[in-house]
């Protein structure tokens, strides 16, 4: 908690954090836009995205922020996209990454046209210290002697065509990994990958849409893998 200064005599400042991620309470009497500034800069600099565990857990309870587990926990909501034709893995030349963009840049757009998104990726560390865009971390080897960490983090940006090309490309060359795009509601999820996209929706009925758009996509594997 920080400690707060004020030269106004008699103000009064509360401040209650909860939760795993912070939710600040805040009142103040009488208001002090010394305080008040001081008090939003540190809620900023600590807890950028305050709602967005609550978010995540309230659409997506059976796994955490790991774009690689969804596919399991959600298959009834799930589907699949290649990049490629033929199911090919990786681009060899320009004219294969341009397809490999225009196949996710048009399933991006057709969710998430118009509206501001969250772009979420991750680090594996083997320390809690977190950078710049933080949202949470999930340890994923809880061992005392050697731990290890998956930060996540998320930054909002409106979604346009092209906005995140480099990204995408990092991701089709497998130097990017676990990342996902979603909603500002994380009610639908689009998660590139090296050789195709998982794509997350609220409801079957939505995700057998979606995929209707798109059969030349698909996996000819059993499973849609």
């Amino acid at each position: 908690m920080p400690t707060l200064y004020s030269d106004v005599r008699g103000e009064a400042l509360v401040l209650e954090l909860a939760g795993p991620l912070w939710h600040a309470a805040v009142e103040l009497r009488p208001t002090s836009p010394d305080i008040v500034t001081y008090l939003d800069n540190w809620l900023r600099e600590s807890h950028p995205i305050p709602d967005l565990l609550h978010q995540w857990n309230r659409n997506w309870a059976r796994c955490d922020p790991a774009a690689y587990m969804l596919k399991q926990a959600y298959r009834e909501r799930w589907v699949r996209f290649h990049s490629l034709p033929e199911s090919k893995r990786y681009a060899e030349t320009e004219a294969e990454y341009a397809i490999i963009l225009e196949r996710y840049n048009t399933v991006l757009n057709e969710l998430f046209a118009g509206e501001d998104v969250y772009v979420i990726t991750g680090q594996w560390r083997d320390d809690p210290k977190p950078q710049t865009d933080y949202w949470t971390t999930i340890c994923t080897d809880p061992d005392p002697d050697d731990p290890t960490y998956w930060h996540v983090y998320a930054k909002r940006i409106p979604w346009t065509t092209g906005a995140i090309d480099p990204l995408l490309r990092d991701v089709a060359d497998d130097v990017e990994a676990n990342v996902m795009i979603t909603d500002v509601a994380m009610t639908r999820i689009h998660h590139p990958y090296d050789g195709g996209a998982d794509v997350l929706l609220p409801t079957s009925e939505e995700r057998d849409v979606l995929r209707a758009r798109h059969t030349e996509w698909l996996s000819r594997h059993p499973q849609g893998l």
